[in-house]
């Protein structure tokens, strides 16, 4: 009988340690999501945990509005690849990439409807250039970067737009922006420009020589870099110093997101998921369920998380509330 307790109690101990131990993968689970295409997926927006949008290759726009778990591809009557996609409510959206182009949709993306170029106020040559990321604040302030050195900006809700200079000629790979004056800009030089008076003029805060792809901030102060070979940046200061933290990964990082100043998470080549619950003081690896290129990565809340890439791919994080 003796013998039989001292098992029981060795399980019922190793049991405790497993779910100890497991605690975070318990609450914690990223899975994948039927698309129904093998269409390369490039960036995601989502309003908020039922409704969502996802865009990539040859004009894909895919909808979501029961958060993921069916997907509707929608019409947008092109074939040009489409990088960045951002919603500021469920029905008010923009998606942007090659030849320039810029489609719009003002009921949820039931019709979507491509912008004149000439309207976009562009100096260069639209053909070989490149939209490659789009943010908009409200319906009417919004911004856009790409294979050019300028940035993009209307405050008339993309009727039109104004070209401003980034002092800058090489690919700008993603922006945001948190009002309609503070903003920032990556590069693939491994630049991070920042203005604070709506992009009129712009500082230069790092510059490496590796490309950065990806950037978020939480607030004002608090933001993260991602970018070649594991690169991850971060500042507490909004920029004014940038500090390199200890990447677990050399492979290429395409996407960040946090959803306060201690949780975060990074994303990039080969099905690559970083962790965080310290502002990045430490990252650990997830556990993937794909070795695709994961692109892009979105939160709404802290319990729902988006992952988009390679062929078709579409993670979804959930953490159980119990």
């Amino acid at each position: 009988m003796m013998i039989r307790l001292n098992v029981r109690l060795i399980g019922i101990l190793a049991l405790v340690v497993l779910l100890g131990g497991c605690k975070r993968g318990s609450l914690i689970a990223w899975e994948r999501q039927s698309t129904g295409i093998m269409a390369n997926l490039s960036s995601l927006s989502f309003t908020d945990e039922r409704n969502g949008w996802v865009v990539g290759e040859k004009g894909t726009i895919l909808r979501t509005k029961d958060g993921g778990r069916t997907w509707v591809q929608q019409k947008s009557g092109i074939q040009s690849n489409l990088f960045s996609v951002n919603f500021i409510d469920a029905i008010t959206g923009w998606a942007v990439g090659e030849d320039m182009t810029l489609m719009e949709t003002a009921d949820g993306g039931l019709t979507w409807n491509a912008r004149n170029k000439t309207s976009m106020g562009f100096s260069h040559e639209s053909g070989p250039n490149t939209l490659l990321s789009v943010d908009f604040v409200d319906k009417q302030y919004g911004f856009m970067v790409g294979t050019f050195g300028e940035v993009l900006a209307t405050n008339d809700g993309a009727l039109n737009w104004n070209p401003l200079e980034l002092g800058s000629n090489f690919y700008h790979t993603s922006i945001q922006f948190m009002d309609t004056q503070k903003g920032w800009v990556t590069s693939m030089r491994g630049d991070i420009l920042y203005t604070e008076d709506g992009g009129r003029t712009w500082t230069a805060q790092v510059h490496l020589i590796k490309s950065l792809n990806g950037i978020h901030f939480v607030d004002t102060e608090f933001g993260w870099a991602v970018g070649n070979e594991g690169n991850i940046l971060h500042t507490t200061d909004g920029g004014k110093r940038w500090l390199n933290q200890r990447s677990p990964t050399r492979a290429d990082l395409f996407g960040v997101f946090f959803t306060d100043r201690q949780e975060g998470w990074a994303v990039g080549m080969g099905g690559t998921i970083l962790y965080t619950t310290n502002s990045g003081e430490s990252w650990k690896p997830e556990k993937s369920v794909t070795t695709q290129d994961l692109w892009a990565i979105q939160f709404v809340g802290k319990s729902h998380g988006w992952i988009v890439g390679q062929g078709g791919v579409v993670l979804h994080f959930s953490k159980n509330k119990t």
